[in-house]
């Protein structure tokens, strides 16, 4: 009965025996971009198949390169193996090593929560590329989670009237005034700079 493009069918059932493999370990972040909060229990989530151990690397960006890592495409991508030295000279700093334990069940996709509020404990707010790779395999490529450390949330609206800017606290989303906001352009040149009031709001004129 099983059907052909042509509308033909079997006449017949014929019996296949087939080996399905199973499937190659993977690791993947589900995510783009993530903001942490500096304090706190911060943690990113994390994908895998058929494995029990992850190898991560923690790289910072500092922030005279950050505009530099978004303008050669590596912010929000993975930062692969052949890749992976000139990054670590050029643009992000090796700040942490370690390994981690995942869940695993057999050809299943298993999410499992990495833990990083001791490894991100002191340090400097900003822009971090967590790399997780699988364990003895050099030829397999990682998977790179970008996130950014900070307690300060910001939301933005643009209007006719300028660029509004509001500014809370992510631990306790109270508005944070006195914060000094800067607007850079493309060519990293400052625009403009101004202090949110005691509202956390702060306005860039037009």
């Amino acid at each position: 009965g099983l059907p052909a493009e042509s509308g033909e069918a079997l006449a017949r059932d014929v019996e296949i025996r087939a080996y399905v493999r199973d499937r190659s370990p993977m690791v993947n972040f589900p995510g783009r971009a993530y903001v942490l909060p500096a304090a706190g229990d911060a943690a990113l989530p994390v994908e895998t198949v058929n494995l029990t151990g992850l190898d991560l690397t923690l790289y910072r960006v500092t922030d005279r390169n950050l505009l530099r890592t978004i303008q050669e495409g590596y912010f929000g991508s993975r930062i692969y193996n052949w890749d992976r030295e000139r990054f670590a000279a050029d643009f992000g700093e090796e700040v942490w090593k370690g390994k981690a334990e995942t869940g695993t069940e057999l050809n299943r996709t298993v999410t499992t929560r990495l833990p990083l509020g001791e490894v991100l404990t002191g340090m400097e707010p900003g822009a971090y590329a967590l790399n997780a790779a699988i364990p003895g395999d050099e030829e397999a490529e990682p998977a790179t989670q970008w996130f950014i450390l900070t307690d300060i949330g910001m939301t933005t609206m643009q209007g006719t009237d300028g660029l509004h800017v509001f500014l809370r606290g992510l631990g306790d989303a109270r508005p944070l005034p006195g914060v000094e906001v800067a607007l850079v352009n493309n060519a990293n040149r400052v625009l403009g700079t101004v202090t949110s009031d005691a509202q956390g709001y702060a306005r860039f004129d037009a």
